[in-house]
């Protein structure tokens, strides 16, 4: 097998380099295999088609046969359409291993993951070369029509699953392991073992070559199909230690051309926290557009509403998957699916209507005021034994939820080959395991006076960039006050209690020590020149309760409010745009402001040019709120014209002015609002 290469990236415009790409994804052929259909779609704006190709498809089952998707290639080419392919290549493949079991992934750990007749995986193994072949000639079938525009790779696989048990140990693999190291990879984890590390770097780095060869063969057939992969939303929502599954998605997004993933934000809710429940398509997007930064990422809302599984969908639901995922940074959306989503009510037809702010959206790229670097690898290598970044990664995202500033992900396997997209001021959250380029990357951004804020655990020496990375000091969780000891005017008015979620054991940077944890350095100002650090015993809390106090009852706080003067205090510049008062008490929360339960409902997701932003405030749920939208223009600009683009109203004559040229508008979110688009011009 070739020696897999990156991707190479280019510089990310600020503006939507394309428009837009909305699919229309077609499951049931019975209904939708017609020139009638397709002939619909294209007059309803979409650009793509999209079919799941699974092989062997029955009349009664969703998706394609390979007879049928050839049809829809052959009609979607007549329209003017584009043909996106889901293909699956461990997955579905039950007939073939029950008639050749030899070919299956074979699946190890404490709990074996066992199909229906008793064979160690239900799986094929991606590596064996016969398994290979067999799809790669599949692949080559699909690159063969002319109508295609993207194929999907290896539907929602993975190298193994929640309770570790992993892959792959069939004899091919074992062979191929002992090649490079010399031993047998071990069935046991032994987090002392480098051969235990060995072979975790060993699949890692596999399944990033498979794809990238596949992606290859297709490329050298037909250069124009970009090739990429659908993940399950466990990965961006950062639900299993990575180890686990083999599978980074910053590896893969700088392997392949896209990475796709699908938020069903009432299907996915009992195992993604995110809430209300919408967030869960809002929040799932951030994450992987920060990982796909320079590449374009594919999200699949929830677009079906099974009656035994999902709460009602309606409206509010369509104008989210046609307008939240292009707001955050997403190049393509394909609600799943095209048929079902036509029979929800209200929803396809908000779902169109979102198309009337895509002019203003498309000329405009996501706006962030602060990035967080997702420390995935600090999460693989320092913290195995648990799956740390469901806890503490959602944690921040919380934290920053209630700061009402805008804001991104940025993963650390991506600081290397995208390091010109890297812009503070940078939050960097227990990322003690990073490399020497990326240690002197993240300096450079400091250097240049964007502005960083460390939390817990720094990096105090490089990793190799393989096998384990030991803590540098010791990392704990549960409550811990830290109390803030200063009188400078960044913390005036802040008398609520900070209570963080963790700390570490650490005195922390040279600098000003302005707030402690149980006697010891907590929060440390670091100023030299036009340079600002701020460093962070641990992750604010956004909910807490005294002991003795029932655990719903929340306690007022500061963390939040801490957090975000923290990042204000840093940047050399103030947000372009930001919600304040935030978070406002919603209708539900001025009758129960004690209500841990209680939690923001609207979101401001802004888009910038050189001289306006599109200011997208999103409803959740409904629920009526009051705040501000503080606007600064950048530089010596000043404001010329404020107009709400979905109800066409001017908000001129309702803003304060401040003194620096910016200003305030007041903003009366009603229970029926669905979202505002607030468009600032500036002069």
């Amino acid at each position: 097998m070739e020696k897999f290469s990156y991707v190479k990236v280019g510089h990310k415009m600020k503006k939507q380099d394309q428009g837009f790409d909305r699919s229309a994804l077609l499951l049931h052929p019975r209904w939708s295999l017609n020139r009638e259909t397709i002939e619909q779609i294209a007059a309803e704006g979409f650009t793509n088609v999209g079919c799941t190709l699974i092989g062997l498809a029955p009349d009664d089952i969703e998706g394609f046969s390979v007879e049928r998707a050839r049809e829809l290639a052959r009609l979607t080419e007549q329209v003017g359409l584009g043909l996106c392919v889901f293909t699956g290549y461990m997955k579905y493949r039950e007939l073939l291993l029950k008639k050749e079991p030899s070919r299956a992934a074979i699946i190890m750990g404490a709990e074996q993951r066992m199909d229906s007749d008793g064979l160690p995986s239900r799986w094929l193994c991606p590596f064996r070369p016969e398994n290979k072949k067999l799809y790669l000639s599949e692949l080559m079938e699909v690159a063969g029509w002319p109508a295609t525009r993207e194929v999907h790779l290896n539907d929602e696989a993975a190298l193994g699953f929640a309770t570790g048990a992993i892959g792959c140990y069939c004899d091919w693999c074992i062979e191929e392991f002992e090649s490079v190291s010399g031993k047998q990879p071990p069935r046991e984890a032994d987090w002392t073992s480098d051969l235990w590390w060995a072979w975790l770097d060993h699949r890692f780095h596999m399944w990033g070559e498979v794809h990238a060869w596949l992606r290859k063969q297709i490329k050298n057939a037909r250069p124009d199909i970009e090739v990429g992969m659908a993940h399950s939303p466990i990965h961006p929502c950062f639900l299993y230690n990575p180890w686990k599954t083999a599978i980074s998605l910053a590896r893969d997004a700088r392997t392949l051309d896209f990475i796709g993933t699908d938020p069903y934000h009432f299907i996915h809710s009992n195992i993604i926290g995110f809430r209300p429940h919408r967030r869960i398509c809002t929040e799932t997007t951030r994450s992987l557009v920060g990982a796909c930064v320079g590449r374009n990422a594919q999200i699949m809302p929830q677009g079906f509403m099974p009656p035994g599984k999902s709460a009602p969908l309606e409206r509010r639901d369509g104008l989210l998957a046609g307008i939240v995922p292009f707001a955050l940074g997403a190049r393509s959306v394909m609600p799943y699916s095209y048929e079902q989503m036509k029979i929800i009510p209200g929803y396809f037809d908000a779902f169109q209507e979102s198309r009337r702010l895509y002019g203003e959206m498309e000329s405009r790229g996501p706006y962030s005021f602060a990035t967080a670097v997702y420390p995935l690898q600090s999460e693989v290598r320092g913290h195995p034994t648990s799956n740390w970044g469901a806890i503490q990664g959602t944690a921040l995202i919380e934290a920053m939820r209630n700061t009402g500033l805008p804001w991104g992900w940025f993963w650390d396997e991506r600081i290397d080959d995208a390091e010109e997209e890297l812009q503070g001021p940078l939050i960097v959250p227990n990322a003690h395991c990073l490399t020497m380029d990326q240690m002197q990357a993240i300096e450079r951004v400091v250097e240049r006076g964007d502005g960083v804020l460390w939390i817990g655990n720094v990096a105090h020496d490089a990793w190799s960039g393989s096998g384990g990375c030991p803590l540098p000091t010791k990392f704990e969780t549960g409550e811990f006050e830290l109390v803030i000891d200063s009188n400078l005017p960044l913390f005036e008015g802040l008398t609520r209690p900070v209570m963080l979620s963790s700390r570490v054991d650490w005195s922390g940077p040279d600098g000003n020590v302005v707030g402690t944890v149980d006697g010891g350095p907590g929060l440390v100002l670091v100023e030299e020149g036009d340079r600002r650090d701020v460093w962070l015993a641990g992750l604010p809390m956004t909910a807490w309760a005294p002991k003795g106090l029932h655990g719903a009852m929340r306690h007022p706080t500061g963390g939040c409010e801490l957090l975000k003067r923290l990042l204000l205090w840093a940047a050399p510049h103030p947000p372009v745009a930001r919600l304040d008062p935030f978070p406002p008490p919603s209708g539900y929360g001025k009758l129960r402001p004690w209500d841990c339960r209680d939690v923001p409902t609207a979101e401001l997701l802004p888009m910038t040019d050189e001289k306006s932003v599109l200011a997208i405030v999103f409803s959740y749920m409904g629920f009526s709120c009051e705040t501000s939208l503080v606007v600064a223009p950048p530089g010596d600009g000043r404001v010329r014209s404020i107009r709400e683009l979905w109800q066409n109203e001017d908000l001129m004559g309702t803003a304060k002015t401040t003194g620096d040229g910016g200003v305030h508008v007041p903003l009366s979110i009603s229970n029926d609002c669905e979202l505002l688009a607030i468009r600032v011009e500036f002069e």
